[in-house]
């Protein structure tokens, strides 16, 4: 098994396999990952097709012939699969691992850990296997405490959690969200949830959060509005492609737990959003009245949107994403 580090440099070096197993909870490692081989793919071969499934709505046939048959324009194709633990992988499949077709890149993408070990084997002989861990909770409140005691900050765990719940649980984002809060505070002075608040509205007047907590709450004038301004302040496409994905997957996957049954106290605990109650009320409200269908609708028009941003003029890509924004803005009434 690789490290996804490991994996990072083989593809900045253009060294691409046929068949990637990516697997963990690490989501936006694993989107990183399928980006940069794409724009590899596109610097060699011009075109490249993206497809997507998720593992528990397809045939194992299906994802076989879209690997199998050749683009109409001979572009390389990459096909996505998502949830791909859901798959029933069988004889055919695996033949197709032990002989790939030279123009397509298959990844598998799953949220487990303990995926099969005879999959892990047959892609490590034709391609590679690399588990992306997690950034938990904890970890990133304990990381966050000692960067803001290094910067002399003085507050508690609540606006921790706070600056956490409206930047992500990535470093780099929440280094920059404090640093630039640091900017408003005197040496020494504490900081509490309010003040961050504060902070951060005079910062700018949106926030992508601010277009992510709107989804389904507001209507598509509203959210246009602030897709609006958020281009006009500079934000990249990519950035709030990437926010709203990541948000609709929580919806999916807090959706798919209630088809199967959870209450909604195991779906709480089951995203680990026990600590963000905003947000777990917000996404069990949301989930009572928009369908999974709807959600993997969303889904599949955001990737296309991910892909016209990588290859068309930007003015295509926002008119492509304000067709988006209306279309949430329908389903959401």
């Amino acid at each position: 098994m690789l490290k996804a580090k490991a994996l990072n440099n083989e593809v900045k070096r253009n060294k691409i396999y046929p068949v990637y197993l990516l697997i963990g909870e690490e989501e936006e490692d694993k989107r990183e990952i399928i980006d940069l081989v794409i724009d590899n793919l596109s610097k060699d071969s011009g075109e490249v097709e993206k497809y997507t499934f998720f593992g528990d709505e397809v045939e194992i046939s299906k994802i076989l012939d879209e690997l199998q048959t050749y683009s109409f324009f001979d572009y390389t194709k990459v096909v996505v699969v998502k949830n791909a633990e859901k798959l029933n992988f069988n004889e055919s499949f695996y033949s197709y691992i032990r002989n790939p077709n030279a123009k397509s890149v298959l990844f598998l993408l799953s949220g487990k850990n303990d995926i099969s070990h005879k999959l892990q084997r047959a892609v490590e002989k034709s391609g590679r296997v690399v588990k992306f861990w997690k950034n938990f909770q904890d970890v990133i409140e304990m990381w966050l405490i000692t960067e803001l005691k290094n910067m002399n900050i003085k507050t508690d765990i609540e606006t921790v959690r706070y600056i956490i719940e409206i930047t992500g649980n990535q470093k780099a984002d929440i280094l920059n969200q404090i640093k630039t809060i640091s900017n408003f505070l005197k040496e020494g002075e504490s900081l509490d949830v309010e003040k961050v608040k504060n902070i951060v509205s005079r910062i700018a007047k949106y926030t992508v959060f601010d277009l992510i907590n709107s989804i389904f709450i507001k209507d598509s004038i509203e959210l246009i509005k602030i897709f609006r301004t958020l281009i006009k302040n500079g934000e990249e496409l990519t950035i709030i492609n990437y926010f709203i994905w990541k948000y609709l997957k929580t919806l999916l996957t807090a959706s798919s737990y209630k088809m199967m049954g959870y209450t909604d106290t195991q779906i709480v605990s089951a995203l680990d959003l026990n600590k963000k109650k905003l947000m777990a009320k917000r996404v069990m409200g949301i989930i009572s009245k928009i369908s999974y269908d709807n959600l993997i609708k969303l889904m599949n028009y955001l990737d296309k949107i991910d892909y016209i941003t990588k290859t068309k003029p930007k003015y295509v890509s926002i008119m492509k994403f304000e067709e988006f924004l209306l279309k949430l803005g329908e389903i959401g009434r």
